[in-house]
């Protein structure tokens, strides 16, 4: 390239630190400036995936050169400067000085963190990212500047919108003909591939251990049967003594040992189901007498049951054994007393709920919710509690199966199970059991008036007040799909100074119940009187008995569960805006 001035395009195999070889395809370009000696600028791109299938890899190597092609006539033409060149570069790029600040920036970069050219040049991390991303970046910069060692780094950065990012990040460190350093990065969004390998992994985790425990338990079973049955023996043939007391013992542990079994079959999906048509309801109403003996009397226990509620084929055992469960963990988090809430409604899980939860089949369930109002759980909690022999007892108190054993069940029947926890605000477990399209036997469904299609007032206003931001912004897209005009607000102060400035009507407030600086019913009451037309929905990640104490649950109260889906949505909000 230096001897002749024309631009190559090369196909190579490089190998890489680790042994693997991979093929890659550089570009080599000639540039010259009246301001310095002619270099050569490079690109490479890794194409060894393309490169296993020939057809493909003779299509893209085809288009590849194209815009090689396109690229060198494109810069034979005009001798740009350097951010000219790296603006055609489609992964987001930076060129920061010695104090750290951006001094250079491609186009991707800008979109990426959602901010102007503008507002990037000449400042550093910390005018723009929360300050423990900006110092773990200041930290890497720094270690390029002093070694000269290209540095690659796994790293979260926040954009504009406040949308978190994880990202793969490689900087080099760059000496300019005047002696200046500067710190070169490129970025590679990895946001969504992480996400789905979290998923892939917990997955994966979950059967293999469900299959070693299904086949553990199995097998101990049969181990287990002669020493319960012999110990059954001897207390038949034994008289009153101490040989007698022995066999007591032995009995009592191997019961004990097959409940752990059992157990770890559950969590296996490996036990026999004697699946019938059930009224969810009326598994409830009987189960009720025994939970009531089985809770403590300083915990309440409120069950609401939708009127219209499908029926489902599963074992009314294993049900009653998931309700007594969940009941139990909910009375354990309530050392203190509290409220024990289980409620069942008819679901329709969409696309949006199969983003977090890819292993389910959309379409009709009922859904089954067991709410406490105790210490909550935080996200590393979560993320383990359906793990077999996982617990947050004492020693000797809990054994960590009960959880795992739901988890089971529940997966057995074809179901999902979630849950929604804080801490100090108490714990939602959400059961999706399929729903069977006709009910038949003697399951009681109550038909109701239900209507389809988008709203026909469209033009109507809805303030939404919410201050979780993702959540805000998907309400108010899915509202704004229907037709509405949305109002936004992230806090009830703000919710205030929009309704004050907006001239027009406000038809519909939707707000979330709990606020961090008040409640839903508290900014509903000071709107509505000085817009006495008012309407209002309510929404929450708990469900609606797990809230009563903050006042809103009463008669005539209109309330939407989290996570929101677009038809159900459609449908609550029609609801109330055609009430008279």
């Amino acid at each position: 390239v230096l001897r002749t001035g024309q631009d190559n395009v090369n196909e190579e195999e490089i190998t890489d630190s680790d042994g693997s070889v991979r093929t890659i395809v550089t570009k080599k370009t000639l540039y010259e400036s009246s301001a310095s000696e002619p270099y050569i600028v490079g690109v490479i791109r890794d194409i060894t995936d393309r490169k296993r299938v020939e057809e493909q890899v003779r299509t893209l190597n085809s288009e590849l050169e194209q815009r090689v092609a396109e690229r060198t006539r494109e810069l034979a033409r005009a001798n740009r400067y350097l951010d000219e060149i790296i603006d055609s570069i489609a992964d987001p790029l930076f060129v920061k000085d010695r104090q750290h600040r951006w001094v250079l920036l491609n186009t991707a970069f800008c979109e990426f963190v959602r901010r102007s050219r503008d507002e990037l040049v000449g400042r550093s991390d910390y005018d723009l990212f929360p300050r423990s991303q900006a110092d773990a970046f200041w930290t890497q910069d720094e270690l390029v500047f002093g070694s000269g060692e290209e540095c690659i780094a796994e790293e979260e950065m926040t954009d504009a919108d406040g949308v978190v990012h994880t990202t793969v990040t490689k900087k080099i460190r760059y000496t300019d003909e005047a002696g200046e350093q500067r710190i070169v990065g490129i970025i590679r969004d990895v946001t969504e591939q992480k996400k789905l390998e979290a998923q892939l992994r917990q997955a994966q985790k979950m059967e293999s251990v469900g299959l070693l425990a299904g086949g553990i338990a199995h097998d101990f079973n049969n181990v287990l049967t002669p020493i319960l049955g012999n110990a059954e023996l001897l207390l038949s043939e034994l008289g009153p003594g101490r040989q007698t007391e022995l066999a007591r013992q032995i009995r009592l542990a191997a019961d004990r040992a097959s409940e752990l079994t059992r157990q770890l079959l559950a969590f296996g999906r490996k036990q026999i189901l004697e699946l019938t048509t059930l009224d969810i309801a009326e598994v409830v109403a009987r189960f009720e007498p025994m939970l009531r003996r089985t809770i403590r009397e300083d915990i309440g226990i409120e069950i609401v049951m939708a009127p219209d509620l499908g029926a489902v084929r599963a074992d009314r055992g294993q049900i009653e054994q998931i309700l007594l469960n969940l009941a139990i963990n909910g009375q354990d988090a309530m050392p203190r007393g509290g409220t024990l809430a289980i409620e069942a409604q008819n679901a329709e899980l969409d696309e949006a709920y199969l983003t977090e939860h890819p292993e389910v089949r959309p379409g009709p369930y009922v859904m089954i919710a067991v709410s406490d109002t105790g210490t909550g759980m935080d996200r590393v909690t979560q993320d383990r509690l359906f793990e077999p022999f996982f617990t947050t007892k004492e020693r000797g108190k809990g054994t960590g199966l009960g959880l795992s054993m739901v988890y089971g069940i529940v997966k057995q029947h074809g179901g999902s199970i979630s849950v929604y926890s804080e801490l100090g605000r108490g714990s939602t477990f959400r059961i999706y059991l399929p729903r069977l399209q006709q009910a038949t036997g003697t399951t009681r469904v109550e038909q109701r008036p239900h209507r389809t299609g988008t709203p026909v007032r469209g033009g109507q206003t809805i303030l939404v007040v919410e201050d979780n931001g993702m959540v805000r912004t998907t309400a108010s897209d899915m509202l704004r799909r229907l037709g509405f005009l949305v109002l936004e607000a992230g806090s009830p102060e703000e919710c205030f100074r929009v309704a004050e400035t907006h001239a027009g009507p406000i038809d519909l407030l939707l707000t979330d119940v709990i606020l961090q600086t008040s409640n839903g019913k508290e900014v509903f009451q000071r709107l509505r009187s000085a817009r006495p037309s008012l309407k209002v929905l309510y929404m929450s990640g708990y469900t609606s008995n797990v809230i009563v104490h903050h006042g809103v649950v009463d008669e005539g109260v209109h309330f939407i569960s989290k996570p929101l889906s677009f038809q159900l949505l459609s449908q609550k909000v029609r609801e109330v805006l055609d009430l008279e």
